[in-house]
């Protein structure tokens, strides 16, 4: 309200210069130190201009959050040794690790003895190594699958399969050689003793 006690002209400088003042002590007074040891800070005469420490925090709040529960799932992610049709665990196998997607929470392990692509009579055969992420319930199914044809006989085609849990746990494999070896030396044996018995009857 106009006073016609003081000239205008005061109230023409005043009045802005007032306003300014309490713009630039909004902006910069919080930034003093000590201004307010106090947590809850206003200032009697304008206390929507000045921002009290809880409207900081409370701005920095969601972002320490996200990075918090960013560094938490990266120090958490799971990690297994991936390959795929290795003819042996050697090299990409024991070298290249993948982190898992959310959820895979165990490493798949196969192991397949044939010829490739496709059995084929006369064919060479040889040991392919498979390895990747896996979620614990489809690695069970997978190995439950292949159990009725992990059979380690060396004339056929099989294929077995391993679920591990803990990172990079699919490091070794179960080699299957040490049972083939087996198997070959019991049916020779078994040959040879069949061929003795038929000659010591004849």
């Amino acid at each position: 309200v106009y006073d016609s006690h003081y000239p205008l002209p005061i109230y023409v400088v005043f009045v802005p210069f007032a306003g300014f003042g309490c713009v630039y002590a909004s902006f910069h007074l919080h930034r003093i130190p000590n201004f307010c040891p106090a947590t809850n800070c206003t200032l009697p005469s304008f206390p929507f201009l000045l921002r009290t420490r809880e409207m900081e925090y409370s701005n920095v709040l969601p972002l320490v959050v996200v990075l918090l529960i960013g560094l938490v799932g990266e120090c958490s992610a799971h990690e297994c040794y991936v390959c795929s049709n290795q003819t042996g665990n050697t090299e990409k196998c024991l070298n290249t690790v993948k982190i898992c997607q959310q959820g895979e929470d165990a490493c798949l392990t196969e192991i397949r003895w044939g010829s490739t692509p496709y059995f084929s009579l006369g064919a060479q055969k040889q040991f392919y190594v498979s390895k990747r992420c896996a979620k614990k319930e489809i690695c069970q199914r997978i190995r439950t699958k292949h159990m009725p044809y992990c059979t380690h006989i060396w004339y056929e085609d099989w294929t077995c399969s391993a679920c591990c849990l803990g990172d990079r746990c699919n490091y070794y494999v179960i080699s299957a050689a040490p049972t083939t070896m087996l198997s070959t030396l019991l049916a020779t044996l078994a040959a040879f003793g069949v061929l003795l018995r038929s000659i010591m009857s004849s």
